[in-house]
């Protein structure tokens, strides 16, 4: 399994977080996770590059 999430700014940078998981890993808990660690990298990227 793999389950990855954008983030960043499209005019300055842009990147994915993901992970990659055998099949039996948990999808209801790993996708969230993924959401939540990419919501903050984009709020920091935001932090960085809008100012």
């Amino acid at each position: 399994m793999v389950a990855f999430s954008r983030y960043g700014t499209t005019d300055t940078t842009e990147s994915m977080i993901g992970v990659m998981s055998p099949p039996r890993m948990e999808y209801e808990t790993t996708i969230p996770a993924v959401r939540y660690m990419a919501n903050h990298l984009d709020q920091m990227t935001m932090m960085f590059y809008d100012g």
